[in-house]
């Protein structure tokens, strides 16, 4: 499956955060045209604020020690980030898994600091999850269905990123 019109690509996006109400440390995109292939990626990391949440501390920090700190703050990952985002925001569609509510809150917390303007939300955002045949489990589609998302350790938004757009493509092509 081509791109429409090879210009639209999907920028899938994710962040593991300090605890489920918390606040992000991490953050990654990944762009993929339609045929499934990587165009741009990033990925960032700042300090945890505050407690670290247990389940965080046991779950998901040992999965993520490869991914240096990049950035000194809550506050500079957005802004990183979005600054990212803007080179592909007039040609991507954003995508995520279970996006509510900790990717939604990194566009409220950004609008909220003066990083993003009003209409710089994720203007179409699509949720994998609302899927039936992906629902709560992008990796449990894509081992189902003999899907290959690589080698970068799960609880990493990169690996995130791609794995929910490996199954949306999936999906697509074959739905």
């Amino acid at each position: 499956m081509r791109s429409i019109n090879d210009r639209i690509y999907l920028l899938s996006f994710d962040a593991e955060a300090n605890g489920l109400w918390g606040t992000a440390f991490s953050v990654a995109g990944a762009v993929f045209n339609f045929d499934g292939e990587i165009r741009d990626s990033i990925i960032l990391r700042c300090p945890i604020e505050g407690n670290i949440d247990p389940f965080v501390e046991e779950h998901f920090l040992p999965q993520m020690e490869e991914i240096e700190i990049n950035c000194s703050s809550y506050q500079q990952m957005l802004e990183r980030y979005f600054e990212w985002r803007k080179e592909w925001r007039a040609v991507a569609i954003d995508l995520v898994h279970m996006g509510v509510p900790i990717e939604a809150r990194l566009f409220l917390d950004a609008h909220d600091m003066g990083i993003i303007e009003d209409w710089e939300g994720p203007h179409p955002l699509i949720d994998v999850s609302t899927i039936a045949e992906i629902w709560d489990s992008c990796d449990r589609y894509n081992i189902l269905n003999g899907v290959h998302v690589g080698t970068i350790k799960k609880h990493n938004p990169l690996y995130n990123s791609i794995a929910a757009a490996k199954a949306y493509l999936h999906w697509l092509r074959n739905k």
